[in-house]
């Protein structure tokens, strides 16, 4: 069948006006004449989806960071806990990449160089002393290694006090 015979008689001598019913109902992307109302009733929609979607979480947002401890005294007020065991993370990370064998235990001197390497590029303020505690207590006596599990725990857990004795 032709193309052209679809066409009624009296709209072949108006394409222009077939034109204008055809794309009539499409919608308006903001980019004719008058669009300054269009986009930005448009851009007043997306904003309203984004902040619905915020609302909303995804069954696969799982937190990253585990929740710190409960408190006894508070901390000091410049001490940002939310930004710390965020940037904590990253330590905790690399200790874990650093065990080639996936043993779960490193090195002494290497847990050592990770911890304050990462301390002090992420600001994580971990005192030395804290350092050694938390070595100690996670050091394995059978293996001569740290336990990087326990170290991580218990480095965290000692910050946390040294801060709220601050």
């Amino acid at each position: 069948m032709n193309q052209k015979s679809l066409i009624p008689p009296w709209e072949e001598s108006q394409p222009l006006h077939r034109l204008e019913t055809q794309t009539q109902f499409l919608p308006d992307e903001g980019f004719g004449e008058g669009s300054s109302t269009a986009s930005g009733a448009h851009n007043d929609i997306s904003l309203e989806l984004s902040e619905s979607q915020m609302s909303t979480q995804s069954p696969y947002d799982y937190p990253v960071a585990p929740e710190p401890p409960p408190l006894d005294k508070p901390l000091n007020p410049s001490f940002d806990m939310q930004k710390w065991t965020n940037d904590y993370q990253y330590l905790a990370a690399a200790l874990y990449q650093a065990d080639l064998d996936k043993s779960g235990y490193s090195p002494e001197n290497e847990v050592q160089h990770i911890t304050t390497t990462y301390s002090l590029v992420y600001n994580l303020n971990i005192s030395d002393e804290v350092l050694q505690q938390a070595m100690h207590a996670a050091h394995n006596e059978n293996l001569g290694e740290i336990d990087l599990e326990y170290f991580i725990i218990h480095l965290q857990d000692l910050h946390i006090k040294e801060m709220q004795s601050a």
